[in-house]
């Protein structure tokens, strides 16, 4: 009987380990320098946007570009800004195939006013 409670524990512990893992929300920012800043694999949306305000306390805030509650393929896209400063950034998340995940990348770096977008970052979370 011992010996059925303890894998009856270790299947509850595991079954508990994976739910938690299942609600893999992300979200991504950029700070007022250019530098893009990701919160992946976190338990809720809202979990991924504070995670991102926390880490960009020091950086003197930040600007959300793209964020889900939903477990997805992501990318995130750089374009030349035709203007001569700075670049474009576009973030796809929570996206039902990688190439779906570039492709919304690369559109908004385009819709954007982007010159040569490229994907310069993917993840599944």
């Amino acid at each position: 009987m011992k010996k059925n409670a303890v894998l009856a524990w270790a299947v509850l512990a595991s079954a508990c380990l994976l739910v938690l893992r299942a609600g893999a929300a992300s979200a991504v920012a950029v700070d007022f320098e250019g530098c893009v800043i990701t919160s992946r694999c976190q338990p809720s949306k809202v979990i991924a946007i504070e995670h991102l305000w926390e880490s960009a306390r020091d950086r003197g805030g930040v600007r959300l570009i793209a964020s889900s509650g939903i477990n997805g393929y992501c990318a995130i896209a750089v374009a030349w800004n035709p203007k001569g400063y700075g670049s474009i950034i576009g973030a796809a998340v929570g996206q039902p195939t990688q190439a779906e995940a570039d492709r919304l990348a690369i559109e908004q770096c385009l819709t954007g006013g982007g010159a040569d977008p490229w994907v310069i970052r993917r993840w599944w979370g």
